[in-house]
């Protein structure tokens, strides 16, 4: 395949140029949240009533970590927003005062961007709503219980927008619009939500709630905004938070504010636990590592074999057995890590009691510790294994006085948990919901129903995790994360399926797709749950490289970036226990300050990234080294994505014999060009 140089040496000079004169400039990148504090059902820093701010908004701008200030009406007399990249007007009914408006109208006239969150059913009323985005008033629209995406401005539509670009149809969804159905709530009963509707606005409708607009994008001078009709879909009880449309309210952000934007969203992160684990597991799972299945590590990092984390039932890994050996070589290959899961069953055999509703006494669990310590240590030297620093009890079960040894004896740091320590495993739920977790970013203050002690909806967590210790020694912190994608609907299970006589090939690679593409596309990252158990044993050889080849290609090319379960604890302790607070663009360098520890749960710094968005593209990875007790880092713009407009033919063989120009824009020193997985050669 043959490029012709012309064309891109042409695009590059004039894309160069254009960038110096656009961003020679000093603005701030911390986002102005305007709110007020003086309407309590919209702004209120109580975590026992909390405002629909922190509800709702703010688990976004916690969770993609945009440098945000909150700027309060009601007692800060009105700033000159003009050199701010974003404004986001924060909750409903903030009453923004008439200078305050002015200011937003410069501001947006003049390239900032705004986002509209105050759905006060009079805001078409509002002087800053009529003059930005046309309106002449407003009302309430029909209540409906479904959001839609309409096909006209989705991937490949004759409007195709920006903000939608990530929504993607997976395995026998119907053409057309993106439609997400609400759930029903704890008592059985889908609840409907009515958006405040403006009046003769003008713009495009990204989504709507039935026929009233959700979402509405405009241009208002040099700059843009958008407007949203209701937050009351984020309630946990109606559709909420990973459902299927995170990507349309960052993306929203990105969209309105004056490049650059910076969000320190999570990259491709994906890590694989695979729990239940029988005899022949440690040759079975081989084929999640031969590189002739899932590719090599390209040069950029990404892609390659994958890394399991096997959550090991001890018995089936006997010291001095050959699957052991087989193990422990793949251990210090850096192929596979293992962690005790159970003993071999039994409801929890290893961290809770083998009475189902039972926890461990102290000296039950100190009998635990020594045989553990004995499987750990094996006949000895070569038999021994080294386990991870990552911990999933067998059922979800963990009794409440392990925390201390768990620590100190074991090396665990990270645990994945969908409920407390001390509660049992049990149907039917209880109705309280005590053992349910409340964590960080998106379940602190609303949980979704559950009527299954598994969950009933898609979840990620990042939050501490305290568990007590045996009489006379303290309680320890861990630290939580997990990530399941659960549509019941869809699929008939909590668990990622391998293919068997049930489910085909062709199912469960959707299945893998689905899963991930829920994480990512809300920038967050995936942890893949799945068991050997009654799942992965049962698929045939064939099946499952075909699985692991088809799921691999799709990675790879989505910039995957394979990790350990205790790697991706890591990075998610690293990334939550440091903020990044502020940021500013002076010229062509940004400087960023952050707070906290970027840091393992044991000090070691990590390195984490930042998305700095140029234009309306997929943002480029600054990197940005460790840190403990807060840090400034400054750094040069990074040059704009290279955006591909078109190509001629766009058809035709990988053999190396046509000749293609590439048309688009922001092509730098370019090092290569592939077509699919095939380098071109010459360019």
């Amino acid at each position: 395949m043959y490029l012709r140089k012309i064309t891109l040496i042409l695009i590059i000079i004039s894309v160069f140029f254009l960038c110096n004169i656009v961003y020679a400039q000093k603005r701030i990148l911390t986002v102005a949240v305007l709110v007020n504090s003086l309407n309590k059902a919209g702004y209120n820093i109580n975590p026992n009533n909390p405002g629909e701010f922190q509800r709702y908004p703010e688990r976004y701008l916690e969770h993609l970590q945009v440098p945000y200030e909150i700027i309060d009406v009601s007692i800060q007399s009105p700033l000159d927003l003009s050199n701010r990249q974003l404004i986001i007007v924060g909750h409903k009914d903030v009453n923004l005062p008439i200078d305050w408006q002015n200011n937003i109208v410069n501001a947006v006239k003049n390239g900032t961007g705004l986002v509209n969150l105050d759905w006060a059913t009079d805001i078409g009323k509002a002087y800053y709503i009529q003059e930005i985005f046309g309106a002449t008033g407003s009302h309430v629209g029909l209540p409906d219980t479904s959001i839609i995406v309409p096909k006209e401005v989705a991937p490949g539509g004759i409007n195709a927008h920006y903000i939608t670009a990530l929504q993607m149809k997976f395995l026998g969804d119907p053409a057309g619009d993106f439609v997400y159905k609400f759930h029903p709530n704890k008592n059985g009963v889908i609840k409907p939500v009515s958006c405040t509707v403006l009046e003769n606005a003008k713009g495009t409708v990204i989504a709507k709630i039935g026929s009233s607009p959700l979402i509405l994008a405009t241009s208002y001078g040099k700059g843009r905004a958008l407007h949203f009709g209701t937050l009351k879909y984020l309630k946990a009880d109606r559709f909420g938070f990973l459902q299927g449309i995170d990507d349309l309210f960052w993306r929203s952000l990105v969209w309105a504010a004056r490049k650059p934007f910076i969000v320190r969203g999570y990259p491709h992160l994906w890590a694989v636990q695979m729990d239940d684990t029988l005899p022949g597991w440690g040759y079975r799972i081989k084929d999640c590592f031969d590189t002739n299945l899932t590719g090599k590590v390209a040069s950029d990092g990404t892609g390659g074999p994958w890394k399991v984390t096997g959550y090991v039932f001890t018995e089936n890994l006997p010291p001095g057995s050959p699957e052991r050996t087989s193990v422990i070589s793949d251990i210090r290959k850096g192929y596979l890590k293992v962690s005790p899961h159970a003993f071999f069953g039994s409801c929890g055999d290893l961290y809770w009691g083998k009475v189902r509703f039972h926890q461990l006494s102290d000296e039950q669990w100190l009998e635990n510790i020594g045989r553990l310590e004995k499987w750990i240590e094996g006949k000895g030297k070569d038999d021994k294994i080294k386990i991870s620093t990552s911990l999933v009890p067998h059922f979800w079960n963990l009794s409440d006085n392990l925390g201390y040894d768990l620590w100190h004896k074991f090396g665990f740091r990270y645990i994945t948990e969908i409920k407390k320590p001390g509660f049992p495993f049990i149907k039917p739920v209880r109705a309280d919901g005590a053992e349910r977790l409340h964590m960080r970013p998106f379940w602190l203050y609303e949980l979704p129903p559950k009527t299954h002690p598994d969950e009933n909806y898609p979840f990620f967590f990042a939050d501490d995790y305290i568990i007590n210790s045996r009489k006379g020694l303290p309680p320890i912190t861990f630290f939580c994360f997990a990530t399941q994608v659960i549509n019941l609907n869809r699929y008939p299970g909590w668990h990622a399926f391998w293919p068997n006589p049930s489910f085909p090939v062709d199912f469960c690679v959707d299945q893998f797709k689905y899963y991930t593409w829920r994480l990512w596309s809300s920038l967050a990252p995936v942890q893949i749950y799945t068991h050997d158990n009654n799942n992965y044993v049962l698929s045939t050889p064939r099946e499952r490289r075909e699985l692991i080849k088809r799921v691999s290609l799709w990675l790879n090319a989505h910039r995957v970036k394979h990790v350990f379960m205790d790697e991706l604890g890591d990075y998610i302790y690293a990334r939550t226990k440091s903020v990044l607070t502020k940021a500013e663009l002076n010229g062509d360098t940004v400087k960023c300050t952050f707070t906290g520890n970027a840091a393992t749960a044991d000090g070691k710094l990590i390195e984490t990234e930042l998305l700095v968005f140029m234009e309306d593209d997929e943002g480029a990875s600054v990197k940005i080294p460790g840190f403990v007790g807060g840090a400034e880092f400054s750094f040069p713009l990074p040059r704009p994505a290279p955006v591909i407009q078109s190509i001629s033919p766009n058809k035709g063989t990988t053999d190396g014999n046509i000749l293609a120009t590439i048309k688009g824009k922001n092509f730098y020193n370019i090092t290569g060009v592939y077509i699919g997985d095939k380098p071109v050669l010459d360019f």
